[in-house]
């Protein structure tokens, strides 16, 4: 594995400037991008202090995959960053809206089974937005938007309890 390559990889994948990941972890940006660029190694208190600023563990780090498990994907990684900067709650819809997701995800994909296999079901009439996501004010909006909207959304509550202060 090339750390310098690695360490670049999920710093883009987080969208950190490399600037802003040397000042997080308090080393010259010099010295992030000569890690980067593999003219140096950072040491491994370095190390888990990049970790850290981007989100993820040490295990993480040097695990992409996990028994044969694909590593996860930037957009996944992106909305667990950004779930950090959420309350309990607003996580906790977040969680509702993606597991009926991906019970409708999972319905359309036994339909087409089926259709495969000659058998034939009655398709829904309309497609319905999940519960939680109704009840909350989203609409039936792609993974990336779903992130968009998250990212939005953490920004806004941050501003807001930053003006209560």
């Amino acid at each position: 594995m090339n750390i310098g390559q690695r360490v670049k990889e999920l710093r883009e994948e987080a969208k950190i400037s490399g600037n802003r990941l040397a000042k997080l972890v308090g080393l010259d940006a010099s010295q992030i991008s000569k890690i980067e660029n593999g003219a140096a190694n950072p040491s491994l208190d370095s190390l888990i202090r990049i970790c850290s600023a981007l989100g993820i563990t040490l295990a993480d780090f040097f695990a992409p995959t996990k028994d044969g498990e694909e590593p996860l994907s930037p957009e996944l990684r992106r909305l667990l960053t950004a779930s950090k900067r959420l309350k309990a709650r607003q996580v906790e819809l977040i969680a509702e809206v993606a597991e009926e997701w991906a019970e409708v995800n999972d319905s359309h994909r036994s339909r087409r089974a089926a259709k495969i296999e000659g058998q034939t079901q009655e398709a829904p009439a309309v497609f319905e937005i999940p519960s939680a996501a109704h009840k909350e004010g989203f609409e039936d909006i792609d993974t990336e938007g779903l992130l968009r909207h998250v990212e939005e959304r953490a920004k806004v509550v941050e501003e807001s309890e930053k003006k209560k202060r």
